[in-house]
């Protein structure tokens, strides 16, 4: 979360954004079924503005967290908190025309899918944003994992107590 511009197409773009967890549950569901081979498009059913889609990563990367350590070997959780680029996170956006032969909204229709498998996506995009930020802070390390790393390594140097 550098402060670097990003390119956002000008006017209503809307794009279809689905939740990881949720195509996994879909991959996992349409594998249950009984037939040799089928076909089943996973997605959303909905389109996302870019906009707001934007605005879900500006939101949840000001948010504070606080995420858990665990050190299984000590058998205790140590919470360390912190936001990943500052509460007054904003995108520098520069608007550019939409690309030849690009569309102004895309989204996957899942028709088939819930019919046969009841296949309904159900993380919103702000949801959706919010995990993968605390997935990311967690495991690429935003401001504070060597923090927590430099911890870890002075745990291991200290003798148990018991």
């Amino acid at each position: 979360m550098q402060k670097q511009e990003i390119q956002v197409s000008e006017g209503n773009v809307r794009r279809d954004f689905t939740y990881v967890d949720d195509i996994v549950q879909g991959i996992v569901d349409s594998a249950r079924l009984n037939v040799k081979y089928d076909v089943f498009n996973l997605g959303n059913h909905d389109t996302v503005a870019l906009s707001r889609f934007v605005k879900a990563i500006e939101n949840s990367s000001s948010r504070p967290s606080c995420i858990s350590v665990e050190l299984a070997r000590l058998d205790f959780m140590r919470p360390h908190c912190s936001n990943l680029g500052g509460a007054d996170m904003k995108a520098i956006i520069k608007y550019k025309p939409l690309p030849p032969g690009d569309v102004q909204a895309t989204h996957a229709d899942i028709e088939r899918a819930h019919n046969a498998f009841g296949y309904s996506p159900t993380t919103s995009i702000e949801k959706g944003v919010e995990k993968f930020v605390e997935w990311y802070k967690l495991h690429n390390g935003g401001q504070y994992m060597p923090k927590i790393r430099r911890r870890l390594r002075l745990q291991d140097e200290e003798p148990m107590k018991h």
